[in-house]
């Protein structure tokens, strides 16, 4: 069949069961590298300093592609700084995080942004300004094409009191749930 669509209920071996083999030059899409990491504690950080999200907790990893400790390591012949992905395929990829800020100081004005980088430079920010005391939620994502022998991406954190230069912290685990996380998956396109 060439350039056409195949449609079938089941497919079985030429013995009518067991497991069929897919030929080289066939490539099945899958979500494959795979990472979710978890801020376990939570992270101070400085005034107004962009800071990487210590993101320690691996929940999985799929190819074994996220560097989750504080220093630099080579990963797929990379050196892959410190809470760095560094896939082992390259293609296009999703990424996601979530930070929550712990805004403590009352009737302030901050600006909090969550930065990915992409090999030491900002590709995607979301920001969030409030006025208010109490946590600040902050979200971002996108798709990023990515080389598997040289790009990394990180995840970072900036917090800005627009009143005092005081730093506030990245929220780690509290009582068995999840505040800070970050993740991503390779996609089929």
């Amino acid at each position: 069949m060439a350039d056409g669509t195949l449609k079938v209920g089941t497919i079985t071996n030429s013995a009518g069961s067991g497991n069929i083999t897919i030929g080289s030059g066939v490539t099945l899409l899958s979500n494959v590298p795979a990472f979710e990491a978890v801020l376990s504690s939570n992270q101070s950080t400085s005034y107004n300093v962009a800071t990487a999200i210590a993101a320690d907790q691996e929940e999985f990893d799929v190819g074994g592609c996220y560097n989750n400790t504080g220093g630099t390591v080579t990963l797929n012949g990379i050196s892959t700084p410190a809470y760095a992905f560094a896939p082992n395929a390259s293609g296009k990829y999703y990424f996601y995080g979530n930070l929550l800020i712990d805004n403590p100081t009352s009737s302030s004005d901050h600006i909090h942004t969550l930065y990915l980088y992409k090999n030491g430079t900002i590709v995607y920010g979301s920001t969030n300004r409030c006025t208010t005391n109490g946590d600040v939620l902050i979200t971002t994502r996108g798709t990023i094409e990515l080389n598997g022998t040289s790009d990394y991406i990180q995840w970072y954190g900036q917090s800005r009191n627009l009143t005092s230069t005081s730093g506030e912290s990245f929220r780690g685990i509290s009582s068995s749930t999840y505040l800070t996380w970050i993740g991503a998956y390779k996609i089929g396109a």
